[in-house]
C-alpha cells in the first residue's frame, strides 16, 4: 500500500491576552509578577493554545507611578 502524506507549515498568526495576571497593582521598585497570566496562541491553520510559559516581559521591574505598558513576548 502507499500512502501520501504532505506536509503543512503552520505559523503563528496571532497571540492574545486570555487571563490578566493575578497581580496588577504594584509599588515603584517591584518586579512584574506574572503569575496567572495566560496568553492564547492562534495558528495558520485556526488552531490555538493557551501559553503560561516560555515568555518574556518588558520592564521587569516598574519604576515610575502610574499606569505602565507591559510587552510580552
Amino acid at each position: 500500500a502507499t500512502v501520501n502524506t504532505k506536509k503543512t507549515t503552520t505559523t503563528l498568526s496571532k497571540i492574545a491576552l486570555k487571563t490578566k495576571p493575578t497581580k496588577l497593582t504594584y509599588n515603584v521598585g517591584d518586579k512584574v509578577d506574572t503569575t496567572g497570566l495566560v496568553l492564547t496562541a492562534t495558528y495558520s491553520d485556526g488552531s490555538t493554545k493557551n501559553i503560561t510559559t516560555g515568555y518574556t516581559v518588558s520592564p521587569t521591574s516598574l519604576t515610575t507611578v502610574g499606569t505602565q505598558k507591559i510587552t510580552v513576548t
